[in-house]
């Protein structure tokens, strides 16, 4: 059987988080949170140090791994279905 992937955005983390989990669990085929639930941010102060020196995580730098989720998610139309 294939694989599957699912890709976010870390924007959407942070924009809609009770979105970007929502996604997530449907995608798992669990119970998403309950409405009532509060998705708060932490370690702000943390993440400020982290990147106060410009360090930034970049996981697409790699050609090749980027070729590969690209090839991927064409040869499905997955990009057109994540744009929507």
């Amino acid at each position: 059987s294939g694989g599957r992937l699912l890709v976010l955005e870390f924007e959407l983390l942070k924009a809609r988080p009770r979105e970007f989990f929502d996604r997530i669990c449907d995608f798992l085929g669990i119970s998403r949170f309950p409405a009532n639930f509060s998705f708060d941010a932490y370690a702000t102060d943390d993440r400020k140090a982290y990147t106060s020196d410009g360090t930034k995580a970049d996981l697409c730098r790699s050609p090749t791994a980027l070729a590969a989720l690209r090839s991927r998610l064409a040869a499905r139309g997955e990009h057109r279905r994540l744009a929507e």
